[in-house]
């Protein structure tokens, strides 16, 4: 339900930027090859990203979680003020299922690990544990210390998400449960909070090492990417955010994307739309050439993902 919801909220946002009376959804191949040809455009709905992409195509691209649709999303702040908190990362550990399942499809430390490593090898990182030590920690009339690295391994409260994410200049974007996107990675680039993740060619175009986030492949890498976004000036971490911001504005904020998928469905009969209904078994079989790596035929092209690693 609440991944409809998500899709949803693409195709709302399109409905007000086209005629809806010039489009209409069907949802297979078949169906779409059956549409009659005339003055609408059909579209036809797929989930596939590790097939290499069909001519006419689109790939919507993830997006926050469900959960925060109808939260404000933007700079919570003004973009030059200095942020609290270097490195954060807060979220949901131990997976009971298979706390390192992302491990073996992908070949890439799985959350667990990550946030195992760094509470062992990590002297600097700081452990809230507690909802209401997070409470605390982000209230702004708090007069304790910040720490540099941070590691919230407790639930917060979801209305303030925005505003904890606006208060760090770096965020933790470790893998989900069963796939290496997470909608945190989303969220956090929406107020120009600078991921650290191991899937920067996930994104299309892909993100690039030092110029929109910081990204690793082990656990050791990782180490060092926090290394460096200690390290930096605020000079450095304020270009960086602006490329983050700047990203997010023209290639994840939905309102956007619609707008631009209203803009090359025009002229066009039949269109196919591909999302990333996160089907473990697919995403595992994507390749430099797939749209999850690529996108549409109708997005601008990007080099393939191994070129940017």
């Amino acid at each position: 339900r609440l991944k409809r919801v998500m899709f949803a909220r693409h195709w709302n946002a399109l409905a007000r930027a086209i005629d809806p009376t010039k489009w209409a959804v069907v949802g297979s191949q078949e169906s779409l090859q059956q549409a009659p040809v005339a003055s609408r455009c059909f579209v036809a709905v797929h989930s596939d990203l590790a097939t290499r992409p069909v001519a006419n195509s689109f790939l919507l691209p993830y997006t926050v979680h469900p959960l925060h649709l109808d939260y404000r999303i933007g700079p919570v702040r003004p973009e030059n003020e200095p942020r609290r908190i270097r490195v954060m990362f807060a979220g949901n550990t131990g997976f009971y299922h298979d706390a390192h399942f992302v491990e073996r499809l992908y070949g890439v430390p799985s959350r667990d690990r990550c946030v195992q490593w760094l509470l062992s090898n990590r002297k600097d990182a700081v452990v809230v544990d507690t909802i209401s030590g997070r409470q605390k920690l982000f209230s702004r009339d708090s007069t304790k210390a910040v720490p540099c690295l941070m590691i919230c391994t407790t639930k917060g409260d979801r209305h303030r998400w925005f505003e904890e994410l606006g208060s760090t200049d770096f965020f933790l974007c470790l893998p989900g449960s069963h796939m290496l996107m997470c909608h945190n990675a989303i969220e956090a680039m929406a107020v120009g909070c600078i991921p650290i993740l191991s899937y920067k060619d996930w994104f299309v175009p892909a993100l690039r090492e030092g110029v929109n986030c910081l990204s690793y492949r082990t656990v050791e890498e990782l180490g060092l990417a926090i290394d460096r976004a200690l390290s930096m000036s605020a000079a450095e971490i304020e270009n960086l955010r602006r490329c983050v911001l700047d990203y997010y504005r023209s290639t994840l904020d939905p309102v956007q994307v619609s707008a631009r998928l209203a803009e090359v469905m025009r002229g066009l009969s039949r269109i196919h739309v591909y999302v990333n209904q996160e089907e473990c078994d697919t995403l595992r079989r994507a390749h430099s050439e797939s749209v999850l790596h690529k996108g549409g035929t109708l997005q601008s092209p990007v080099h393939s993902a191994t070129d940017l690693r």
